[in-house]
This record gives structure tokens, C-alpha cells and sequence, in this order.
């Protein structure tokens, strides 16, 4: 045997261990979710726990969740993957139109075209499969931004353009700029004169905290999730977060901000979950 041939050995032998690993990961993932254990471990979702300690790639995790999730309504779907007659690529590639009553048709599709060949067919069902959304860098301080939007959605940008009379760059920057002006809390926050002292209290106790703690909170933990794990890891999760109770609203906690912190909506179910456990 040549040094091409050990080579060539070796290379086969590694990629069919590389399948079989992505297969294993992929039927692995749904248990893992129905426990909700990574969310003691600092992360807000699976997503973010396979990219997190798996070090898997946003890309792959978004695949293989995808994956073991549409398995959870189309088991065929796992089957072939886990028996190679379809591959993780063309798997991913039936996500958006198989269905329990198309999967024979579109699975069949999966064992016998090529994946240009699938990614056709995919696109005669569902269009938006066809744009790659998403922002990519292609020079310093220059990045590409691709989505997919409806007619509805093209005229009024069409006609934005006319009434600001600008370019679509800078028109979709002073939309954005216009939106987090008025709608991010952390920016409400911010004009918000913080009070000398301690933050005034209502007279009427209610369960939800006042408008000027919730500003005050927000400017220290910047709408981000403070849920530390045992080990030490902070979540930072940015999206749908909200304020927690250190002491429990029903145990005579009260609104003052080092009684409130910011957690996202995974660790505050955690939080009091655990709580109600104890």
C-alpha cells in the first residue's frame, strides 16, 4: 500500500466517523431538550448550549437542531438519516416543506436527487428557501445583509425611500436608529434621570415594579440576563429578558433594585422552578 492509499484509508475512515458522530449529536439533542439541563449551566437555550459546550458552529447547531426537532414530528426523518440513506444535508434541506403527510413523497425526493436537484424542488414549494438570509463580512467596517421580504413589505420601503430621499443604506439605518430610540428599554433607561438615593417608592404596593425601578435596573444590568451558573457562567442572553425577584414577590420581596435583577425567560422559569422545589 502506496502513502496515497494510507492516506485515502485514513480519510474515508475519519469522514464516516465524522457521520456517525453528527447522527449520534443530532438523536441526542431532543432528550437533552426535554430535560432542560443546560439551562443550570448558564444557557438560555439549546441553541446556544450546542454552540456554547458542544463548540459546535452557529451553522451546525442550527442544522442538527433543526434536524431533532422536525424528528420529533417526522421520525422517518431521523430513520434516514441514522440508516445514510439520506444525507444531514438533504435533511436539512426538507425542514420547511416535509410534512406527516408529504414525507414519503419528499423523502423519496432526498434518497434519489442531488442535492442542486432537492434544493430545486424544495424552492418550487417554498421560494424563501432560495435566499440565504443573514449578514456576512466582505471588507473592514463593510458587511452583506440578505433576507427576503414580501411585495407588501417592498413597496413601503420603495416608498420610504422617496419621502426621506435616501439611499437604501441610509434609509434602513435611520429606520433602525428610529426604532431602538423609541422602542429599546435600555435607551428609555438612559433618558431617564437617574434619582439621587434610593429609588422612590409607590404608595400603593402593586406586583409589578414601577417604571423608575425598571429603568434603574435596566441601566445597571443593560437588559442582559445575570443568571449565574455553579460554575460561574453568565448567561448574557439579550432576548426576551425580564425582572426577577431576588425574594420572591409572595415572600415579602419588594421592588427595590438590589432586590431585582435581569434573568431571560429560561432562567427566570429555572429560577422559580428550583424554588418552588426547595
Amino acid at each position: 500500500m502506496n502513502d496515497f492509499e494510507k492516506l485515502h484509508k485514513k480519510g474515508v475512515q475519519f469522514s464516516t466517523q465524522l457521520r456517525k458522530m453528527e447522527k449520534n449529536l443530532i438523536e441526542l439533542l431532543m432528550p437533552i431538550e426535554r430535560t432542560r439541563g443546560y439551562v443550570a449551566l448558564g444557557y438560555s437555550s439549546l441553541y446556544k448550549y450546542c454552540v456554547g459546550a458542544f463548540g459546535l458552529s452557529e451553522s451546525q447547531a442550527g442544522t442538527f437542531i433543526a434536524i431533532a426537532r422536525k424528528s420529533e414530528e417526522v421520525p422517518e426523518l431521523s430513520q434516514a438519516v441514522q440508516s445514510d440513506e439520506v444525507t444531514v444535508s438533504n435533511a436539512r434541506r426538507l425542514i420547511s416543506v416535509i410534512t406527516p403527510q408529504n414525507k414519503e413523497e419528499w423523502l423519496t425526493k432526498a434518497k434519489t436527487l442531488s442535492q442542486h436537484a432537492l434544493e430545486v424542488e424544495v424552492v418550487k414549494v417554498n421560494p424563501r428557501e432560495a435566499i440565504r438570509q443573514g449578514v456576512r463580512p466582505v471588507a473592514e467596517n463593510l458587511f452583506e445583509l440578505r433576507m427576503g421580504i414580501t411585495e407588501a413589505t417592498r413597496k413601503k420601503f420603495e416608498r420610504a425611500k422617496e419621502v426621506a430621499s435616501m439611499t437604501q443604506e441610509a434609509l434602513f439605518d435611520e429606520v433602525l436608529s428610529f426604532y431602538l430610540k423609541h422602542k429599546d428599554p435600555i435607551e428609555k433607561a438612559k433618558r431617564e434621570k437617574p434619582c439621587p438615593g434610593k429609588v422612590p417608592m409607590p404608595r400603593i404596593v402593586r406586583r409589578a415594579s414601577p417604571a423608575a425601578v425598571q429603568h434603574a435596573v435596566a441601566r445597571r444590568d443593560e437588559r442582559t440576563c445575570q443568571f449565574r451558573s455553579a460554575t460561574g457562567k453568565v448567561c448574557g442572553e439579550k432576548l426576551w429578558v425580564q425582572t426577577h425577584h431576588l425574594r420572591h414577590w409572595a415572600q415579602g420581596g419588594g421592588h427595590a433594585p438590589d432586590n431585582l435583577t435581569t434573568v431571560c425567560s429560561s432562567h427566570h422559569r429555572w429560577l422559580h422552578s428550583a424554588a418552588s422545589i426547595k
